[in-house]
């Protein structure tokens, strides 16, 4: 009996925000893989070997993360690979408000 590769899955990689649970290559058809994911996000879910060798979709993992910015916590929800520029947003905006409210009430100080 000779090693076919094209008969198994391949291997399915990792997630955004989250990792694999359980099975290891090789995989057959009707093989189940798990994805959990990590504290702060949210989804996760199953996928499986499907007869054409290929996966059914990935689950994702998206969360909530509590963001504390001149003594004020905010939540900013986002997608996992989404979350850096999101982040970016927020904290630009604050700044730019905290920099109107500033100008604003040192009026005084101008000529």
């Amino acid at each position: 009996m000779s090693f076919d590769p094209s008969a198994y899955c391949p291997e399915p990689g990792g997630i955004s925000g989250g990792s694999r649970v359980g099975a290891i290559w090789p995989y057959i058809v009707g093989d189940e893989v798990r994805y959990d994911c990590r504290e702060g996000y949210s989804g996760g879910g199953d996928i499986y070997c499907e007869e054409n060798h290929e996966w059914t979709d990935k689950p994702q993992c998206t969360g909530l993360r509590e963001v504390t910015f001149i003594g004020q916590q905010t939540t900013v929800g986002y997608e996992a690979e989404k979350a850096n520029l999101r982040l970016f947003v927020l904290i630009f905006l604050q700044v730019l408000e905290l920099s109107n409210f500033w100008l604003s009430s040192h009026w005084w100080m101008q000529s």
